[in-house]
């Protein structure tokens, strides 16, 4: 899993028209917020019009959901995230009827 490319693998489920919302610890210190919203800026940044101006903000994501807790808290507690998760995935079945998937950090 330290190998993954899971940006590049986004990006390929993003082209076959795939929905992805990712649910982050706050208190990560694997993957700590702040690394991963930076890397998710420089791997999906804004879109900008003709004169350079920012008419999205990047990510390119269809849903973003930081919560309390650690690396392991998700999956040793995942009970405790259902809802987020829940209203994540309910969100991305509003905007379309493409294939939902989360990724959890």
């Amino acid at each position: 899993m330290a190998k993954a490319d899971i940006y590049q693998m986004v990006k390929d489920l993003k082209a076959k028209g795939i929905r992805i919302s990712f649910v982050c610890g706050a208190d990560d210190k694997v993957f700590p917020m702040d690394k991963i919203q930076n890397k998710l800026s420089e791997e999906f940044p804004g879109k900008k019009d003709e004169n350079g101006n920012v008419i999205s903000k990047g990510f390119n994501l269809d849903g973003f959901c930081s919560v309390k807790g650690g690396h392991q808290e998700i999956l040793l507690h995942p009970k405790k995230y259902m809802s987020a998760i829940e209203e994540l995935l309910t969100s991305l079945e509003k905007k379309s009827q493409a294939p939902l998937t989360a990724t959890l950090i």
